[in-house]
C-alpha cells in the first residue's frame, strides 16, 4: 500500500522514476521533503476494482499517524518520466495543497492522467508502469529549476538557476518570468536580470505575491553556492548533465526532482567555430583570397612562435592541422576554429588557463574541447617556459628587430608601380616582400600571448582582492594609464580635418555642396596646404576603411580617396560636437592607499600593471601595422588580378577575389582559373540568401547552427563587459554604417559591433554599445581613451531595443536599462 520512502526499496518498475529520483537525493545527503509512495501493485488492484482509494488512504493516515490539518503535493511517477531522451513534461498529473481528506480524490485524478497519456502512446511508449508520491507541501519563500548545463545546448558547462516567488509551478507552467543567476563550471555566479520584478503564487487570502530583483538576490545569495555546488556534484554523480527542481523555505535548500536534461543523442563535437570577435574586420560575406590569406597569415605567425619557443618536433608536426586550420570558412563567411585556437593554447606554458581566458576575452560562449593528444613532456615544457620568459625578460629586443623589418619593408615597395607587371614577376616580388615581412611577424604574436597571460591573469587578481570593493572597475580604469596609442592619433587628426573644414565656410560649402571627384579637384587648385593634410593624413592612415580594413576586396582610402572625402562630409555636416571629460586615473595612488601596509603586495600589483599596459599598447599598435602590411598585399593581389584580365586569363577585374591564396601565386593553375571562378561566384549567390549563425558546431555529420544563449540577457536589462566609466540616458541610434544619417545630441550609439574606420563616430555619441567585442576591443580601447561611456558584448541587445527608445548606460559596470516611455 502506501510506504514511507524510508522503509522500502524504491523499484522503477514499481514507483517509477520521480520515486527514484528522490530517493537518490535522499540517500547522497540532499535535503529532501518527507515522502510516501503508492506502488504500481497497489494501483493496479484499484484500477482492477480490487482495492478502493478510501481505504488504502485510511490505513496509511492510521499508520503513519497523519496530522488532519497537513498539507500534501500528490506527484506523478511513471517509469518512463523524466528520461533522457523524453521527459513527458505537462503530460502527466500533479495535485498540491491537498488535505488528508481530499487525498482519494486527488490520487483518482493522478491516476486517470497515467491512463490518458497510455491511450496516447506517445512516441509509441504503449504500456507503462507507474506509482504515485505523496510528498510533504512546503511553503516556500522561492522556487524554480537549476540546469547543471545550458539546456539548449548540454555540451556548455554552464549552469543556470530559475527562481520564482512562492511556488515553483507559476514557472514550469510558463505563467512567470524567473529570476535568473548563471555561472560557468570554472567561473563565478552572475545575476543577469535583478533589476527587474517578479510575480509568483503562494497559499493563503493573497494568492499572488511581487518581489524586486535585488530583494530575491539579498535573500538567496548566501544560498547560491551549495545550489551550484550540489547542482555540479549531482551532475557528477549522475554522470550527465541534469535538470533539478528545487525550493527555498526557511533559509534552507529543498531539493524536490532531479532528471537527465532532456535531449536526444547528440553527435560528438569535432570543432567549434564561432565569429563573434573575427567578424569586427571579417563582417558579412568574405571572399575566398580573404579567406585563405588570413589563414595562411594565422599559420605562418604562429607557426614561427612555436618554432621560436622550442615546441618538439611530434608536437609540431601533431600541430600542422590546427595551425593551418585557426580560421576558416562557413558559407561564404569566415569563422574561428576554436577548438584549434584552445588545443594549441593548451600545449603552451599556462595553457590549460589560456585555452579558457581566451574565450573569455573575445566575449564568446563557453567552448569546451578535446586535450591534445601530442603534448610536450616534462622536459619539453621547461624549455618552452624558459624560452617564453627569456623571450618576456628581452621583449624590447624582439620589438625593435620587428619593427625596424617592418618599416624597412613596407617602405621599400612602390604600390603605384606595381601596375604594368606580368603576374608571373608581381607574384615572385610578391614572395620576397612575404619573405621579409610575414616571417617575423615574431614580435606580435609574442605580444598577443603575453597580453592575454598578464591581462587575464590580472583580472583575476584583482577580483580576488581589496580593490574588488571600492574599485571595481581598476582593470578598466587602468587602461587609460596607457598612451602613444596609434589609433586614438587617427581619431584625434581627422577631427582637426573636420573642424577645420567646418569653421571656413568656403571649404565647408565646397565639401556640402559638391561630388566627392570634384571635392578633391578643386581642394587640389584652389586650396592647395588643406589638400596637403588631406594627403598627408591618407598616407599615413589611409589604409583604414569604413568597413571590413583587412578584406582584400575592401577598397580603403588610399584605393578610393573620394570616399575619404565622402567620410569627412558627414562629419562636417554635423555641427554638434560632444564634449567629453577625460577620466584620469592614477593606480599608483590607489595601489598605494589600498596596500598601505603591504608593501610587498603594492609593489608586485604595480610591477604587474606596469608589466600589462605596454602590451596593450603594442597590441593595438601592432593591429595597425598589420593593416599596412595587409593593404601591401591587397594592392599586389589587385595588380594580379589586372593582369590576368589584360592576359583573358580571367573575365572580370575583380575576379582574382574568387581565387584562393595558394591558387593566385601559382602560375601553373592560370589556365584552370575562369572555372574555378565561375564555380565560387555560384557558391557566393547562394551565400547571399543564407542567415548566417554566430556559431556552429562540426561534427562527422556536418555542421550544425548554435542559436544564441536564451536567457543572457532578458527583458529591459542588459548586461554587457563596461569599458569606460560613466552613467548615460539618452535616446538609442542604432549604427550599421560610417554615416551618421541623424544627429540627435545625448545619443548612445548602439551596433552589432563598430568597424575601426567608424571610429570618427564615437565623438559624436554621449555613450557607445556593442554587442560584441571585449575590453581589448578597438571600440573599448578607444571610448576608454575618448572619454566615453561604453559597453561590449551585450549579446542580443539589437534584438531588443530599436530607434528612438531610451536607454540608461553604466559604462562601470556593463548595466543597461530599457526605459519605458512614460504615458
Amino acid at each position: 500500500m502506501i510506504q514511507h520512502s524510508k522503509d522500502t526499496h524504491l523499484e522503477a518498475n514499481q514507483h517509477g522514476a520521480k520515486a527514484l529520483g528522490l530517493g537518490y537525493l535522499q540517500e547522497n545527503g540532499f535535503r529532501v521533503p518527507p515522502f510516501y509512495v503508492l506502488g504500481y501493485d497497489s494501483l493496479a488492484q484499484v484500477l482492477a476494482g480490487e482495492q478502493s482509494l478510501e481505504d488504502i488512504v485510511r490505513q496509511w493516515r492510521e499508520q503513519n499517524n497523519i496530522a488532519p490539518d497537513s498539507l500534501w503535493a500528490v506527484r506523478s511517477s511513471a517509469a518512463v518520466e523524466d528520461g533522457k531522451e523524453k521527459s513527458f513534461a505537462g503530460l502527466f498529473n500533479t495535485q498540491i495543497n491537498i488535505s488528508p481528506e481530499d487525498m482519494p480524490q486527488a490520487i483518482g485524478l493522478v491516476l486517470n492522467a497515467f491512463k490518458e497519456v497510455r491511450q496516447l502512446k506517445y512516441e509509441t511508449e504503449g504500456e507503462f508502469n507507474f506509482g504515485i508520491i505523496l510528498q510533504a507541501m512546503l511553503s516556500p519563500d522561492y522556487a524554480g529549476v537549476v540546469f547543471s548545463h545550458n539546456p539548449l545546448d548540454p555540451g556548455q558547462e554552464v549552469a543556470m538557476l530559475n527562481l520564482v516567488p512562492g511556488l515553483g509551478e507559476a514557472l514550469v507552467s510558463g505563467r512567470a518570468e524567473a529570476f535568473m543567476v548563471q555561472k560557468p563550471h570554472q567561473g563565478i555566479a552572475e545575476y543577469l536580470n535583478e533589476e527587474d520584478e517578479f510575480k509568483g503564487e503562494v497559499f493563503g487570502p493573497e494568492t499572488s505575491v511581487l518581489r524586486s530583483g535585488k530583494e530575491i538576490k539579498r535573500a538567496v545569495e548566501k544560498l547560491v553556492p551549495e545550489i551550484f555546488s550540489g547542482t555540479q556534484k549531482l551532475s557528477e554523480l549522475k554522470g550527465m548533465p541534469v535538470d533539478i527542481e528545487l525550493a527555498i523555505a526557511a533559509g534552507k535548500v529543498y531539493w524536490l526532482q532531479i532528471r537527465p536534461i532532456t535531449s536526444q543523442p547528440k553527435a560528438k563535437v569535432i570543432r567549434i567555430w564561432d565569429n563573434a570577435n573575427i567578424g569586427e574586420n571579417y563582417p558579412g560575406l568574405t571572399m575566398p583570397l580573404s579567406i585563405t590569406f588570413a589563414r595562411h597569415t594565422y599559420d605562418t605567425g604562429y607557426s614561427s612562435m612555436k618554432d621560436f619557443l622550442g615546441m618538439p618536433k611530434a608536437s609540431m608536426e601533431a600541430s600542422k592541422e590546427l595551425l593551418s586550420n585557426m580560421v576558416g570558412p562557413i558559407h561564404g563567411a569566415l569563422y574561428y576554429n576554436v577548438t584549434a585556437w584552445q588545443q594549441l593554447l593548451y600545449q603552451l606554458p599556462f595553457g590549460k588557463k589560456s585555452s579558457q581566458w581566451i574565450i573569455k576575452g573575445w566575449n564568446m560562449d563557453p567552448a569546451d574541447f578535446e586535450k591534445p593528444k601530442v603534448r610536450p613532456g616534462p622536459l619539453a615544457y621547461i624549455k618552452l617556459l624558459f624560452n617564453l620568459i627569456g623571450a618576456f625578460v628581452n621583449f624590447n629586443k624582439h620589438r625593435s628587430r620587428f619593427e625596424n623589418v617592418y618599416m624597412k619593408g613596407i617602405k621599400e615597395y612602390d604600390l603605384k608601380a606595381l601596375t604594368g607587371q606580368s603576374h608571373a614577376q608581381l607574384v615572385e616580388e610578391y614572395k620576397k616582400f612575404e619573405d621579409q615581412i610575414g616571417d617575423n611577424w615574431l614580435g606580435p604574436m609574442l605580444n598577443g600571448f603575453y597580453t592575454l597571460i598578464l591581462f587575464s591573469s590580472l583580472k583575476r587578481i584583482v577580483k580576488n582582492s581589496r580593490l574588488a570593493e571600492k574599485h571595481p572597475n581598476f582593470v578598466n580604469d587602468i587602461l587609460f594609464a596607457q598612451g602613444d596609442v596609434v589609433s586614438v592619433q587617427i581619431v584625434k587628426d581627422f577631427q582637426a580635418l573636420c573642424e577645420e573644414a567646418r569653421q571656413e565656410e568656403v571649404l565647408k560649402k565646397l565639401f556640402l555642396e559638391e561630388e566627392s571627384t570634384k571635392v578633391l579637384e578643386i581642394l587640389s587648385k584652389e586650396h592647395p596646404a588643406f589638400f596637403a593634410k588631406i594627403e598627408a593624413y591618407i598616407e599615413a592612415f589611409g589604409e583604414r576603411a569604413a568597413v571590413g580594413e583587412l578584406k582584400m576586396e575592401t577598397l580603403n582610402y588610399k584605393n578610393d580617396p573620394a570616399s575619404f572625402i565622402d567620410f569627412m562630409r558627414t562629419n562636417i555636416a554635423m555641427d554638434y560636437e560632444k564634449k567629453h571629460s577625460l577620466f584620469s586615473f592614477d593606480y599608483q595612488e590607489v595601489l598605494g592607499k589600498a596596500y598601505a601596509r603591504n608593501p610587498f603586495k603594492r609593489w608586485l600589483l604595480t610591477k604587474w600593471v606596469k608589466a600589462t599596459l605596454p602590451r596593450i599598447r603594442d597590441r593595438e599598435n601592432y593591429r595597425f601595422m598589420r593593416t599596412k602590411s595587409f593593404h601591401v598585399a591587397r594592392s599586389f593581389f589587385a595588380a594580379m588580378g589586372l593582369d590576368l584580365q589584360k592576359q583573358g586569363l580571367l573575365e572580370g577585374e575583380r575576379d582574382y577575389l574568387y581565387l584562393e591564396y595558394d591558387e593566385i601565386l601559382d602560375v601553373g593553375l592560370t589556365s584552370s582559373y575562369r572555372p574555378l571562378v565561375a564555380e565560387r561566384q555560384s557558391q557566393y549567390q547562394e551565400y547571399a540568401k543564407i542567415e548566417h549563425a554566430h556559431r556552429y558546431l562540426e561534427t562527422a555529420e556536418g555542421l550544425e547552427a548554435v542559436q544564441k544563449m536564451a536567457d543572457v540577457n532578458a527583458k529591459d536589462h542588459f548586461k554587457g563587459t563596461g569599458c569606460c566609466s560613466g552613467i548615460v540616458q539618452g535616446p538609442v541610434v542604432i549604427i550599421d554604417g560610417p554615416d551618421l544619417k541623424e544627429e540627435i545630441p545625448g545619443a548612445i550609439f548602439v551596433a552589432h559591433h563598430f568597424e575601426p574606420g567608424w571610429i570618427n563616430l564615437f565623438a559624436k555619441a554621449s555613450g557607445v554599445i556593442s554587442e560584441r567585442g571585449n575590453l581589448l576591443s578597438h571600440t573599448a580601447i578607444l571610448c576608454r581613451e575618448m572619454g566615453i561611456p561604453s559597453v561590449v558584448g551585450v549579446k542580443g541587445l539589437m534584438d531588443k531595443v530599436k530607434a528612438g527608445d531610451q536607454l540608461q548606460m553604466n559604462g562601470a559596470t556593463g548595466e543597461i536599462n530599457l526605459i519605458a516611455d512614460e504615458e
